[in-house]
């Protein structure tokens, strides 16, 4: 048997390659500000373990299904927290990935589903005439310079819900808009007034119109006592 001359055995040793684990795989959390769910289930966190690396150090971040930026953030310490509502759709997913400091290309990842309808709607403003119903004397003509010049006017208040008061804008039927502000008094001239009135006061601008409506009947006073309606 002939001779092949000396055998050499070449040992190679093996490593194993570095792996990296997210926990949880998968959860679910509701929008920051979410009108029915508590702050703690805006947030939820996530633990990474590497096994066969130098360290179990890792990087955190946040994409979304493309691969983008995604909606909510996570720290250095793996706490993600969801992001507001805004125009975001209800379910939507985040993908949030570990990545190993020792070796970039060894990640992991979780799936976040961020669930919620967002914050209330805010109330509509709404505005409110006191009073709502006047009995009034006229300025002048008949015998109304018997009746106190207090029977002869009205402060007309606006109670404003959700809005700036300093929106109320005033207008008087067959006169137009007459004032702004809180308060009204009126009559704004001594006009001998012989018909029912309508007074408004509205918030342009909201939607629906913000507005409510008071009603002002003027009387004549004829001595020695007689009073006269006006006409229905």
């Amino acid at each position: 048997m002939p001779h092949l001359g000396p055998h050499v055995c070449h040992r190679v040793i093996c490593q194993h390659r570095i792996e990296v684990e997210v926990w949880p795989a998968a959860a679910e959390v509701s929008f920051r500000d979410e009108r029915f769910a508590q702050p703690l289930e805006a947030q939820v966190r996530f633990s990474a373990f590497v096994y066969n690396a130098p360290s179990n150090r890792v990087t955190w971040q946040v994409l979304d299904l493309h691969g983008g930026p995604g909606a909510g953030t996570i720290d250095a310490a793996g706490l993600y927290t969801a992001p507001n509502k805004g125009s975001l759709p209800f379910g939507l997913t985040d993908i949030v990935v570990a990545t190993s400091a020792d070796d970039h290309f060894r990640k992991a990842f979780a799936r976040v589903a961020i669930v919620g309808l967002g914050p209330e709607p805010a109330p509509a403003p709404r505005v409110e005439i006191y009073p709502h119903r006047a009995y009034l004397y006229n300025a002048t003509g008949h015998d109304n310079s018997y009746i106190d010049s207090s029977k002869k006017m009205m402060l007309f208040r606006a109670m404003v819900y959700h809005a700036d008061p300093a929106q109320v804008v005033w207008s008087v039927s067959g006169f137009g808009m007459v004032a702004t502000g809180p308060e009204y008094p009126f009559p704004f001239t001594g006009s001998v007034w012989s018909q029912t009135v309508t007074i408004d006061a509205t918030i342009p601008l909201t939607t629906p119109l913000a507005k409510d409506s008071a009603t002002v009947s003027w009387l004549d006073y004829t001595w020695p006592g007689m009073m006269t309606l006006p006409a229905p």
